[in-house]
């Protein structure tokens, strides 16, 4: 737990600088590498500190992994039912864990320790494929015109928010400011 928040705060501006997607399609990429090595490792008879190491290296990517797996969830979500819709994202993540231990579960006695390593490789290079076709900017715009949707909907008749500039930034501001909320200045 400790070590994974540790790396966390270290992987902040790297996940700031390159994006979510790319962190989680390398932290799966990289889980799989530990997994192929305990694979190997194991296969040739490797000592229990060797094992024990790629343990807690496996555990500590698993947080992290899970971590961008939250924040990928965040950034999905629609801001007017983000609660729930998280909630729902989190409960299938956790219920998908249960399916997928219940699914081992049929093969697990025709599997050699080895091979599980190597099986949950594979699997975690499954779900970095998955996320080469996760479009984060796209979702956004889905989001944003689902919100000009609802809100021409909801307000059929009203003034349209206007675009306003920020007088203390020599940028213009993309926040749409309703007419009676309006700096006088």
């Amino acid at each position: 737990g400790f070590a994974a928040a540790v790396l966390g705060v270290i992987a902040g501006p790297f996940i700031d600088r390159h994006g979510i997607k790319v962190f989680l399609f390398w932290s799966l990429l990289l889980g799989a590498v530990v997994h192929v090595a305990a694979w190997i490792f194991s296969s040739q008879g490797a000592g229990i500190e060797t094992m024990g190491v790629l343990y807690v290296v496996s555990t500590i990517i698993g947080q992290v992994i899970f971590v961008a797996t939250i924040a990928i969830f965040m950034t999905i979500c629609w801001s007017r039912i983000a609660a729930t819709q998280f909630a729902i994202y989190m409960s299938l993540a956790n219920l998908s864990r249960s399916a997928g231990a219940f699914l081992f579960s049929f093969v697990a006695e025709d599997l050699t320790f080895h091979v599980d390593f190597l099986l949950m490789a594979v699997l975690l290079v499954l779900s970095a494929t998955t996320v080469i076709f996760f479009d984060v900017e796209k979702n956004r715009s889905r989001l944003a015109a689902l919100e000009a949707t609802l809100d021409d909907q909801v307000h059929p008749n009203d003034e349209k928010p206007r675009q306003t500039r920020d007088p203390t930034s020599n940028a213009s501001n993309s926040q749409n400011v309703p007419p009676d909320t309006q700096p006088l200045v």
